[in-house]
């Protein structure tokens, strides 16, 4: 598989001074494409953590069509609506080498 979704734990600042990262657990499954975070405090950590998660494709030749993301929250009890977001892939022509 040359796709997958990423995220980097966000820091939580105050004063410009980070007093704590926002670590959870996280499980990626290839199969399906999804990303399960869980062990979040808060709502705000769960929105910082959505925030910087990122698509990263590392085929020669990607496939240029877009790549739709649902992102759906549950605190164990409720489960919110699915929001939903494309993902526009721009393929990029690499120059080519020459190596002698």
């Amino acid at each position: 598989p040359h796709e997958s979704l990423l995220y980097t734990p966000p820091t939580v600042t105050e004063g410009g001074t980070v007093y704590r990262v926002i670590e959870p657990n996280a499980q990626y499954d290839v199969d399906t494409a999804t990303l399960v975070f869980s062990g979040l405090n808060t709502v705000n950590d769960f929105k910082l953590l959505l925030r910087s998660v990122s698509y990263m494709n590392t085929a020669d030749e990607p496939n240029g069509t877009s790549r739709v993301v649902q992102v759906t929250a549950s605190d164990g009890i409720d489960t919110s609506e699915t929001r939903t977001t494309t993902v526009d892939i721009v393929l990029n022509n690499d120059a080519p080498t020459l190596d002698l």
